[in-house]
């Protein structure tokens, strides 16, 4: 996925950055409570080979049950989420040592 366009954001001088490994268990984006201003944006590795899943608790499934699969994401692709923290964003793959890579303000 290529973003097209480019987007200022107000940081406050307070934004996280980080980058979490991915597998067939749930984890959090950050098992850290920050609180957020805007949102975060995530995007999933170039290098991934499988499929992540971002829920917004730990019983987010990859692909399994339609209740509660997760927001899909590819290799390279992202979204923005806004949310108010970081710990209310859950992952999970249908691999092992998948990758996502986000930054937040």
């Amino acid at each position: 996925m290529t973003l097209s366009k480019t987007k200022a954001i107000k940081t406050n001088n307070r934004f996280y950055h980080a980058s979490v490994v991915v597998g067939a268990a749930a984890v959090q984006l950050s098992a850290t409570s920050r609180a957020l201003e805007q949102g975060v944006l995530v995007r999933a590795s170039n290098s991934n080979t499988n499929t992540i899943y971002l829920g917004a608790s730990n019983a987010v499934t990859a692909d399994t049950n339609a209740a509660t699969d997760g927001y899909e994401l590819g290799a390279g692709e992202a979204v923005e989420v806004e949310a108010s923290d970081l710990d209310e964003i859950w992952l999970i793959s249908d691999a092992a040592a998948q990758k996502v890579f986000y930054i937040a303000v």
